[in-house]
């Protein structure tokens, strides 16, 4: 569900808020003469004319559990200073201590929103997003990154780029980056060493433009269910916008000659990349055949991934009542299927 963020609210009275904080706040200091480290900002908008310093910044920062803060102090002349904190972290990974394979419940994202605005005094309601990943994990009977590496195409009209190496020289998976989101599909369960296989499929936006288009602003918002049900129908939109080959078993259809082609080219990225670049026209009528015969003739891959990626997102949205508890020596143990 709700993973990456980026918040940024103004902070009053910051010398008491940061007096109460229970964190350390640090300022960076110049190490050749002890004076505060500030960054002049040029600003032309002053009677139109152009002022040489007309404010300068000094950054605070400090670590609450797993997220990274940063206080922006803005000093204007003949102003009061003003103060800005951006939030950068996860929900998700915050909620598990840096993991973020379990399943992580709508009410889990409620209850770490509070959490977190009532540790660092903020207002949910004002507390802006600047930046936002959501997607689910959903279990596969196959090797995620086997599949991908065998069945991912494109995204629209882009290639996917693999991951860089990780830390441990592995490649977990695939993004496709565009001008104001990316697309990522993922080996969850290679990345955490997981005894089962899972799969991450998310959207990262850098922009807001798309998720404030919703209604979604705050981080209030994010504890609204109407929104997360839009969340949702963006996810699935992305999906439907994933293109994967499938093996197709066409037996005695009738094809016509370019379906037979189309066929035999689809699951060369080359193909497309080509075809794109010489005619655009041309590219988006053979996508969209070379979809139909994938879902006349194909495995269903694609098709039965999207029902999973809505059936687990509706999953945390709002757990089945089934699902069993099981109580053993006073902890409890949540079980995995749905």
């Amino acid at each position: 569900m709700i993973d990456g963020i980026t918040i940024q609210v103004e902070i009053k009275e910051f010398l008491k808020w940061r007096l109460r904080m229970p964190f350390e706040i640090h300022t960076s200091i110049n190490t050749d003469d002890g004076t505060i480290k500030t960054t002049k900002k040029k600003d032309n908008s002053v009677n139109d004319k152009f002022v040489e310093f007309d404010y300068q910044t000094i950054k605070h920062t400090a670590k609450y559990q797993t997220y990274e803060l940063v206080i922006t102090e803005v000093n204007k002349v003949n102003r009061m200073p003003k103060y800005y904190l951006k939030i950068k972290g996860s929900l998700h990974k915050n909620k598990f201590n840096g993991a973020n394979f379990k399943r992580f419940y709508h009410l889990d994202v409620i209850n770490e929103i509070n959490k977190l605005c009532d540790v660092l005094e903020i207002d949910s309601k004002i507390a802006k997003i600047d930046g936002l990943e959501f997607g689910v994990n959903i279990q596969t009977d196959f090797v995620p990154y086997s599949f991908l590496s065998e069945h991912l195409i494109r995204y629209k009209h882009l290639q996917f780029n693999q991951y860089a190496p990780d830390r441990l020289n592995r490649r977990l998976g695939y993004e496709c980056v565009l001008s104001q989101y990316s697309v990522k599909i993922y080996d969850k369960g290679l990345q955490f060493n997981l005894p089962y296989n899972l799969m991450r499929f998310e959207l990262k936006y850098k922009t807001m433009q798309k998720v404030n288009s919703i209604g979604i602003y705050t981080l209030h918002d994010l504890t609204k269910s109407d929104e997360l049900d839009s969340l949702k129908d963006i996810l699935l939109l992305a999906w439907n916008n994933v293109l994967l080959y499938e093996p197709l078993e066409t037996g005695n259809a009738i094809l016509t000659k370019s379906q037979k082609e189309l066929i035999v080219n689809g699951n060369n990225i080359k193909y497309w990349n080509n075809l794109h670049k010489s005619n655009k026209t041309k590219y988006n009528y053979h996508r969209d055949v070379f979809k139909e015969l994938i879902r006349d003739y194909g495995k269903e891959y694609h098709s039965k991934l999207l029902a999973k990626i809505g059936k687990e997102w509706q999953y945390l949205s709002n757990p089945v009542f089934d699902e069993f508890i099981i109580k053993i020596k006073d902890k409890l143990v949540e079980s995995v299927t749905a």
